[in-house]
C-alpha cells in the first residue's frame, strides 16, 4: 500500500482551504480549525513557504497566503517537498538491499513507481480540489 504521511495529509487539507477561501491564515488558526498539532503544522507551513508554495507574512497580523495559482502546483512537487523521497519500495532509493542480486520484482516495482510518480506530477492542486468537489457532488 502506498501511503502518504500525516504531514502531507495536513498540508493538503490546509492548501485546499487556502485555495477555496483565498484568505490569509496563521498556523494557529489552521491548527485549531482542523485539530492539527500546532508545532507540526507550523513546520509544514514553513516548509511550504521555503519552497515557494505559500507566502509567509510576518508581524502580529501575519500568517500564510497561497503564493501561486492552484493550477501551477502539482502533487508530485508537494510530495517531493514533504515526503522526500517519494518511494514505492525502499530498494529504489536505498541501493543496499540484501535481495538485490536475486530480486525478481524490482523491474515491476520500478515500473509501478514511475506510473505512480507520473500520476502525482500530472495532478495539480486545482485538479485535486475539482475531484473532491466532483466526488461530493456524486453522492
Amino acid at each position: 500500500m502506498i501511503k502518504v504521511s500525516k504531514e502531507t495529509e495536513y498540508a493538503l487539507i490546509c492548501l485546499v482551504k487556502f485555495v477555496q477561501d483565498n484568505n490569509k491564515y496563521s498556523a494557529r488558526e489552521l491548527a485549531e480549525y482542523f485539530n492539527i498539532p500546532f508545532e507540526l503544522l507550523a513546520k509544514i507551513l514553513q516548509k511550504l513557504s521555503q519552497n515557494g508554495i505559500l507566502r509567509s507574512i510576518h508581524g502580529p497580523q501575519g500568517g500564510y497566503m497561497f503564493e501561486k495559482p492552484a493550477h501551477s502546483i502539482n502533487l508530485g512537487r508537494l510530495l517531493q517537498i514533504l515526503e522526500n523521497p517519494v518511494e514505492t519500495v525502499s530498494c529504489l532509493t536505498h541501493r543496499n538491499c540484501r535481495q538485490s542480486k536475486k530480486c525478481n520484482i524490482r523491474q515491476n516495482m520500478e515500473h509501478i513507481h514511475h506510473v505512480v510518480n507520473d500520476y502525482f506530477f500530472s495532478l495539480t492542486l486545482e485538479d485535486f480540489i475539482a475531484r473532491k468537489s466532483a466526488a461530493i457532488g456524486d453522492r
